[in-house]
């Protein structure tokens, strides 16, 4: 019995058209995707690789903007809020005054007819009372001109003495005291101002 013959039949090879130029490796290199380095972020595929310190690449019509910068919102959009705390505080400096508490009043250290403690001044008080009235005034701070400027020297001169010593009296009694006993109250005013000098030169 003869073999059977095989017959091997090949396939058409499909010709490519005739202006057709198969492109070599050289023409059309591959690129290789570009490694990133440890820390950034991947970029994903179509996104413009972007460096630092170059403008970052919005969309169309919207403004460039640079690293740094704020970002620009479009209209419509909310920018968002940082809330701070603000704290004030205010200091309320409060000076307060000493208070000094004030003696009472007090009385006059010899009575309006007192005479008898001092005979001196009031004999002289009796002959020159203008001269006692100006020693008065001058000792008093007002000087001696003030007995021929003021009307009523010695009723002046009493009120400013028993204020200024805290003593007991109104400007009525001041009044009353120096209209119809003038040399009483003037030989009073003189020995009472010698009585607080001494005081003061005893303190």
């Amino acid at each position: 019995m003869s073999e059977p013959q095989t017959t091997i039949t090949e396939e058409p090879k499909s010709q490519a058209p005739p202006d057709y130029q198969q492109s070599s490796p050289e023409q059309y290199p591959i690129q290789a995707p570009p490694m990133m380095q440890q820390g950034q972020p991947m970029m994903q595929q179509g996104q413009p690789m972007m460096q630092q310190g170059q403008p970052i690449m919005t969309q169309p019509g919207q403004p460039m903007m640079q690293q740094g910068q704020p970002m620009m919102m479009q209209q419509g959009q909310m920018a968002p809020m940082h809330s701070q705390t603000t704290s004030n505080t205010n200091v309320v400096m409060i000076n307060q005054q000493p208070v000094t508490a004030r003696a009472a009043p007090r009385e006059w250290s010899t009575g309006l007819c007192g005479c008898f403690d001092d005979c001196g001044t009031c004999w002289y008080s009796v002959f020159c009372h203008k001269n006692v009235l100006c020693e008065i005034s001058q000792r008093l701070g007002e000087g001696r001109c003030f007995v021929c400027c003021c009307p009523f020297p010695l009723l002046s001169l009493r009120i400013k003495f028993r204020a200024q010593q805290n003593i007991k009296g109104s400007l009525c009694n001041d009044h009353l005291t120096v209209q119809y006993c003038y040399l009483c109250a003037l030989c009073q005013l003189a020995r009472e101002i010698d009585h607080v000098q001494r005081i003061q030169r005893v303190n």
